[in-house]
């Protein structure tokens, strides 16, 4: 059976796939000593691989895990090979994760898995180039992203159907991690122009599409947290144009539908916020990655405090 013949909505399906075409390797990586515990993976995932061939760049940007980026000098071939961050089973069902990530790869929306092992996972690299801020409200590339996201919500894979938001900030507040003090689907231009990529599903699941929206939307402040960089109203119904033409591209958008979207969208920035003070707050106590976790918390409940009344108002 190919992959393009597993169906996707079927969990047992896919954890057979699972079983049979990703390998899994009992070793842990030291998240201090990346390169070495990497290049015994890939020699175990691919046998016909030598260590001298093998050439890696650690790729720093995130905030949860250890990521490697490792290049076949003599193929060309490039994959990544990523180490759970300290903890971060708090925030993440890995089991689940994989079940997403399998399919979506299967459907065309994110890269082939290769490997897990006890704390990690190898896949495939996409070439290409992570978008900067301003990118973000380029009209071009805001389009693809917008229609994009639509296709993807529009897919239907294994899992239950009940939006993951509110229980899973219930869990998070409930782990009993408190701080000591008083008190992200990032996008890809791809290598052929006019194409765009998502990476990064870790933290996927079933959920509001206002609130993936309104987060996307926060995005735009950046890690520096600077809320007067999020999109106006007027770019904000563009886009939202964009998203509803390419989730029901049969039927026309209306002025009504848009307008209708821009008030969910909103309501549902104020739950990201929370939800990211929330993750930050647990993760300036259990992550090793140098962040100001706790400066970006307290700058996103500012942020919500202060439009929470306006917002809610629409």
């Amino acid at each position: 059976m190919t992959s393009t013949e597993i169906n996707v909505t079927s969990a047992t399906a896919l954890q057979n796939h699972i079983a049979q075409t990703i390998k899994t390797l009992d070793y842990s990586i030291d998240r201090t000593n990346l390169f070495k515990g990497a290049t015994h993976i890939l020699l175990n995932v691919f046998p016909d691989w030598s260590e001298q061939e093998l050439e890696f760049f650690e790729i720093t940007s995130g905030l949860t895990n250890k990521l490697v980026k490792v290049t076949n000098k003599k193929t060309g071939f490039e994959a990544l090979v990523r180490t759970y961050g300290n903890n971060s089973e708090i925030f993440i069902d890995r089991e689940k994760e994989i079940l997403n990530v399998v399919a979506l790869s299967i459907l065309g929306f994110a890269v082939p898995l290769y490997a897990k092992f006890n704390n990690g996972t190898v896949y495939g690299y996409i070439p290409g180039e992570a978008f900067a801020q301003h990118d973000l409200k380029d009209p071009n590339k805001s389009a693809l992203v917008a229609k994009h996201l639509a296709k993807l919500h529009r897919v239907n894979i294994a899992g239950p159907k009940k939006p993951i938001l509110f229980d899973k900030i219930r869990v998070w507040l409930n782990q009993g991690v408190l701080p000591r003090r008083t008190t992200r689907k990032k996008q890809l231009s791809g290598e052929h122009e006019n194409s765009v990529a998502f990476i990064d599903f870790e933290y996927g699941g079933y959920n509001y599409r206002g609130f993936d929206i309104g987060n996307h939307f926060n995005t735009f402040a950046g890690w520096q947290c600077d809320y007067s960089l999020y999109p106006t109203k007027e770019f904000q119904l563009v886009w939202l144009r964009h998203y509803l033409s390419s989730f029901h591209p049969e039927t026309e958008v209306t002025d009504a539908e848009v307008e209708d979207l821009y008030r969910e969208v909103a309501k549902f920035r104020l739950a990201s916020l929370f939800y990211c003070s929330v993750w930050t707050l647990l993760s300036s106590e259990i992550s090793d990655i140098k962040y100001d976790f706790m400066e970006y918390a307290v700058r996103a409940l500012r942020e919500y405090y202060q439009i929470r009344d306006e917002v809610l108002a629409l």
